[in-house]
């Protein structure tokens, strides 16, 4: 396992520390350049300070639309020091959408990258541009009064949703500089010592909610996992251990940072104390390689979804970045078997993997498939923070294998703490330290887990259980197959049996005979498709994820 280099209770306090001991080494960079440790906690200090100037602290929610830059971090980080709560949501989100996350939030201050109209009242609603001009203005007042040891005093504002004895928002208390233990949280260049930690300590709750996550996914409703700062560290201590993530890594990310997935590797790499680089999605595939290069990329987090089309558009260029590729780390959906052998060519030497998890644990789950030996249906095995259950019908754990499986869940320190405001949902996914999942899985001998598909979505012909990503897998081999699903169909007497969406590369050479043709050479009997229907598009998910309720439940666009 590797050194964890700090022993942080927070991702802000990480960066705090890290700010003293390694202050111009690069934290983050994005489309606007490089932030240091030093530059990003100063960052974070004013947003701090401006947060609390406009009403943010005790436990009031700020919601943020996703920048996919520095601000977004340093106003998500900065809530902790105010004793706020952040609530990021995706870039460009529908407004029903936002309205919705609205009401269930009653946030004090809602940022966005554009204006927005509104049908329901915000306390204060600001633009980015606004906002970050607020703080600039912020740290050139810090930078005036520099000569703060000079003069004797330190302007400090109250942190933390635990100070008994915070001011009104946007106060400030003042002391000698001289006299002073506690570090400035705004106002000053911080030198960061061991003698500081007990102050940081004191001023931030690792046991206090840090930020609220909401997600829509599979299941079509919008939910928000309660994370701590504790939480977020386990998280991020799952992922540094799970790609033995080295001191000088400098990882791509060109992944939502609202989302769970991006996010999370940006804690990592903050927690230790590496860079991450912040990209806006894939769509200009040149300017992301050209970003890797100039700041010495050695690692890349990617979707499914998103290292298809980058291997398939960039494939060249790819290859001339490839020796300097430490480790590939994929997550966020279900990773199809020709995509690991895409990622293999492309990075012969370097470590892959695949992570499983969610927006409520984290990455949990750790699959290195460099070599191509792995099991099939394997996703790994829990990363150390995580430990794995598999449960019966009636919720207590079980002893599984192939023959005998049952619902996964997972315990520890990187669970969420629940559902904001349901309470009902939180029960029934929360149970006895474990967060139960939807997914059908069994764990062998050697603590590997494996896992057939959602609860929902696993096909039970005459009481046996098919994952219906093994027929996808089979179905995407044929060459007359661009793209498929499979969910399950009611019968009256197998119970159910497999129905396969398919999307044809060319409809007019698409033969149905030769895609059964070839299934009954790739697939046992008791798995081959009833039906095969042909549709426009498989409905998926922004990060690649099948909608398969949206199959179930709405029929399918057929071709015309």
């Amino acid at each position: 396992m590797p050194e964890i280099r700090n022993q942080a209770g927070t991702i802000a306090e990480a960066v705090f520390l890290h700010a003293g001991s390694r202050p111009e080494a690069y934290a983050l960079v994005d489309r606007n350049g490089p932030v240091c440790y030093r530059q990003l906690w100063d960052r974070i200090c004013a947003c701090a300070a401006v947060l609390q100037e406009l009403g943010a602290g005790n436990g009031s929610r700020v919601v943020m639309e996703c920048t996919q830059d520095v601000t977004f971090v340093a106003v998500n980080l900065a809530c902790q020091l105010a004793g706020a709560i952040f609530v990021g949501v995706e870039r460009k989100v529908a407004v029903g959408r936002l309205e919705e996350i609205l009401r269930q939030t009653e946030p004090v201050l809602l940022l966005t990258n554009r204006a927005v109209a509104l049908s329901i009242a915000v306390k204060t609603h600001l633009v980015e541009k606004e906002f970050n001009a607020i703080v600039n203005d912020k740290l050139a007042e810090a930078a005036q009064q520099g000569a703060a040891e000079e003069t004797g005093k330190v302007p400090i504002p109250y942190g933390g949703q635990s100070a008994e004895t915070a001011k009104e928002p946007g106060a400030y208390r003042e002391q000698s500089a001289e006299a002073a233990k506690e570090p400035a949280l705004c106002g000053e260049r911080l030198e960061g010592t061991a003698d500081d930690w007990d102050a940081v300590v004191r001023r931030l709750d690792s046991e206090a909610i840090a930020e609220i996550m909401f997600s829509t996914g599979t299941t079509g409703k919008t939910k928000g996992a309660v994370m701590t700062g504790r939480a977020n560290v386990a998280n991020a201590q799952n992922i540094i251990d799970g790609v033995r993530m080295e001191a000088d890594a400098v990882e791509m990310i060109p992944l939502p940072v609202n989302h769970a997935h991006g996010i999370r590797t940006v804690y990592a790499h903050l927690l230790n104390g590496s860079c991450a680089l912040i990209a806006n999605g894939i769509t200009f595939p040149r300017v992301l390689l050209d970003m890797m290069q100039k700041y010495g990329a050695n690692a890349i987090d990617l979707s499914p979804s998103a290292a298809q089309m980058l291997i398939n558009t960039s494939a060249r260029k790819l290859k001339e970045i490839a020796p300097g590729i430490r480790y590939v780390e994929v997550g966020t959906a279900f990773l199809p078997e020709a995509t690991k052998s895409m990622l293999r060519a492309c990075f012969p030497n370097s470590r892959l993997y695949n992570f499983y998890g969610s927006s409520e644990s984290g990455r949990t789950c750790c699959l290195e498939f460099s070599s191509g030996m792995e099991k099939p249906g394997c996703i790994g095995r829990p990363v150390p923070n995580a430990r794995f259950a598999v449960l019966d019908e009636s919720g207590h754990p079980m002893q599984s294998d192939a023959a005998h499986t049952g619902r996964l869940a997972s315990a520890g320190p990187m669970n969420m703490s629940g559902y904001w405001k349901e309470p009902e949902l939180s029960a029934e996914t929360l149970q006895n330290g474990y967060v139960l999942t939807a997914d059908v899985a069994y764990i062998d001998e050697d603590r590997c887990i494996y896992v057939l598909g959602r609860q929902d979505d696993v096909i039970v012909y005459k009481g046996i259980k098919i994952s219906p990503e093994e027929i996808e897998e089979a179905a995407k081999g044929c060459d007359l197959i661009a793209d498929c699903a499979c969910i399950p169909e009611a019968d009256e007497l197998a119970g159910q049996v497999p129905r396969l969406f398919v999307v044809p590369r060319d409809r007019e050479a698409y033969r149905e005979d030769e895609v059964f043709a070839y299934l009954k050479k790739h697939i046992d009997d008791n798995r081959m498709p009833r039906t095969i229907e042909v549709i426009d598009a498989i409905p998926r998910t922004y990060n690649g994820k099948i909608l398969r309720r949206e199959l179930r439940s709405n029929g399918a666009i057929h071709m015309s």
